[in-house]
């Protein structure tokens, strides 16, 4: 007989956790315990993996999403820069061309 009871709850196939072993365990009526998934789910860990703001979290996604956008203007910075050009002029570019790459991807 299994001493252990799954918590069912309303995730995703993909809200299992990222990394087998990550449980808690609550002791419950009749000496059976309820398992607790902790840590990040394969959906969370997908999105920080891949920087793509799906994760389910409004504050995980906008942190990806910041991260996708100082990367592109980091690389968009050297592909602008010019030396002498003005700093206002060079952010003024790196803005504008980052704003069109992320509109461009949707």
């Amino acid at each position: 007989m299994n001493n252990y009871e799954d918590k069912t709850d309303d995730r995703k196939e993909t809200g299992r956790p990222a990394f087998s072993g990550d449980q808690e365990r609550e002791k419950a009526e009749g000496g059976y315990y309820i398992k607790h998934d902790i840590g990040m789910t394969l959906q969370e860990y997908a999105a920080i993996h891949l920087r793509i703001p799906g994760s389910g979290i409004p504050w995980l996604d906008e942190m990806i999403a910041n991260a996708e956008r100082r990367d592109l203007s980091v690389k968009v910075f050297s592909a602008v820069y010019v030396p002498g050009m003005s700093w206002d002029c060079v952010w003024q570019n790196v803005d504008s061309a980052v704003a069109n790459m992320l509109r461009a991807r949707g």
